[in-house]
């Protein structure tokens, strides 16, 4: 093969390669793009069937939201891009407001720091000192197996000088208010540890845990995600460090005259405490399959309502913390550095 014939059989490779990966790419299992809108595909549902879904496992289920009996999938639209055009959530009417500002005003967000029976404190500080120190190990009741603090994952690769040097931040107060202190540990700003003593058992117990930069404590029994003031989540606990109830809201802004603010309804583990949803209520409201909750659109005046406890909340919290705060020395000073 000569030279010109050696390039033009090359260019003519190159050509039928891409239309090859153009061709692959439009087959593939993705949303329509028209001039930078999103078409998102739907599918009619029946009312016998809403209950279902609302039950069904979010995480295996291929659709996004459930909007005014219908399924919507594709791209996460409401943190994502705008699409008026086939998905408009509506502001509640003033009915669906007064039903959910009472849900939020039923909820107390504002926990208390209580250091408890300070007879046990010398006793307590020991066992959650031998526990740090891996020389007792803990009950993981969520896995039912006792395990030593280095093989729990989220203290993986720490050493006992990381427990004394700032790595850690140590609160000593009554967490699940049983009238004794729990030992709350954040771990680097990444995880809370919360761990009690159970003096029946005479053993440590990994209480709860959470994660993520924003998490914080707001109380006994109360525990929240606050990020940038655009996301707030509440979890309200049992004495067995159980979730109650949780709620969410998210605020999202596309741009300075227009957001979109979103309040879920309150999620009960006594579903009895829940709201019962009529459809005129289901149909303001779009269900959220990852989130496994209602969402409500509200204006900016109904938004500093319904987040005014929360937020106040959180501000309290942040100054009350501080006051059952310890170094790892006033905790366990008995122990020697080594």
């Amino acid at each position: 093969m000569n030279r010109n014939n050696l390039y033009y059989f090359v260019l003519f490779m190159s050509a039928v390669c891409l239309m090859c990966v153009v061709l692959v790419y439009n087959k593939s299992p993705q949303n329509t793009v028209i001039e930078s809108e999103v078409v998102l595909p739907q599918s009619s549902l029946t009312e016998d069937n809403i209950e279902e879904i609302e039950e069904t496992e979010t995480d295996s289920n291929e659709y996004n939201f459930l909007f005014q009996g219908k399924e919507y999938k594709g791209i996460n639209l409401f943190w994502g891009e705008k699409d008026d055009e086939y998905l408009e959530l509506p502001y509640i009417d003033e009915n669906a407001y007064e039903i959910l500002k009472k849900a939020y005003d039923d909820i107390n967000f504002h926990g208390e720091f209580l250091r408890g029976n300070l007879d046990v404190y010398d006793t307590y500080k020991e066992k959650f000192g031998e526990m740090l120190h891996n020389e007792i190990p803990f009950l993981n009741k969520k896995t039912g197996e006792e395990i030593y603090c280095k093989d729990l994952e989220e203290l993986e690769g720490f050493t006992e000088y990381d427990l004394k040097v700032g790595d850690f931040e140590y609160y000593f107060f009554d967490m699940d208010e049983d009238d004794a202190p729990e030992l709350v540990i954040r771990v680097r700003h990444l995880y809370w540890l919360i761990f009690r003593y159970d003096p029946e058992m005479e053993k440590c117990v990994l209480w709860y845990t959470g994660g993520g930069g924003w998490f914080t404590c707001f109380g006994s029994r109360k525990v929240a995600l606050f990020w940038d003031a655009r996301d707030g989540f509440f979890w309200q606990l049992s004495k067995d460090g159980e979730v109650e109830c949780e709620v969410n809201y998210r605020l999202d802004y596309y741009s300075v005259e227009e957001s979109l603010l979103l309040f879920s309804l309150p999620v009960y583990a006594d579903k009895q405490k829940e709201i019962i949803l009529t459809d005129e209520l289901k149909n303001q409201g779009v269900f959220i399959y990852s989130e496994n909750k209602w969402f409500f659109r509200v204006t900016e005046q109904q938004c500093e309502e319904l987040s005014r406890e929360y937020i106040k909340a959180s501000e309290e919290a942040d100054i009350n913390i501080n006051k059952v705060e310890y170094t790892y020395e006033e905790l366990f000073e008995s122990r020697k550095m080594e």
